[in-house]
């Protein structure tokens, strides 16, 4: 069996590890999603550019974004909603007046609960939804 030559054994790597980055939501072409084809382009190689998420310029402006990239592994829609779920529960039960019409909103945003909102929101700019 004849080995490939070093070179192209290393861009196929490398072409892989596009391919991951492209799945993960750490990259995506420069054009984004097609309408007309009904889906993001996927990575190739090849005279394309690609940008990382963290370099959107309204990325910034979001308010689960740290400042840097979330490398984690994307959470499932069902368990991050069912996490702000119960947080957000226990918000309105904890900070909602006697007549429920009211909320403490600077309570809210002093809480510790209110941090772990904010932390649970990260893996969205990751989210792994179902296929419909």
């Amino acid at each position: 069996m004849h080995a490939q030559p070093k070179g192209l054994e290393m861009q196929e790597q490398a072409i892989e590890i596009g391919k991951q980055l492209a799945q993960k939501h750490f990259i995506h072409h420069v054009f984004g999603f097609f309408p007309n084809l009904h889906r993001e382009i996927e990575f190739e190689d090849g005279n394309l550019f690609y940008r990382f998420l963290e370099h959107e310029p309204f990325i910034p402006r979001c308010f689960n974004f740290r400042g840097s990239t979330n490398d984690s592994e994307p959470k499932s829609a069902a368990i991050v909603g069912l996490r702000l779920t119960k947080i957000m529960s226990a918000i309105l039960e904890s900070y909602a007046s006697e007549d429920q019409r009211h909320l403490d909103y600077a309570g809210i945003s002093n809480s510790e609960e209110f941090r772990r909102v904010q932390f649970i929101t990260v893996p969205l700019i990751s989210l792994v939804l179902p296929d419909a």
